[in-house]
């Protein structure tokens, strides 16, 4: 069994498997949190977040790790 990781988009949380993608998280959230995202888009071969297109800004890290974006 995964570890679980909580994560809070917009004020609301959910709880998802370890290394899950903000995006997956998003989608797991559902409604106006989802960004718009072009990665399963048929017409474009292999885009695999080259688009940029569901950027987001991260604010604080996890309790181990409170940077935003850890190196």
């Amino acid at each position: 069994m995964s570890e679980k990781v909580k994560v809070t988009i917009d004020g609301i949380t959910v709880e998802v498997d370890n290394g899950t993608t903000i995006l997956n998280a998003a989608r797991q959230i559902g409604g106006d949190i989802v960004p718009p995202a072009m990665c399963y888009y048929s017409k474009l071969e292999g885009s695999g977040g080259k688009c940029r297109t569901c950027i987001v800004k991260v604010t604080k890290g996890s309790e181990k790790d409170p940077r935003p974006m850890p190196k």
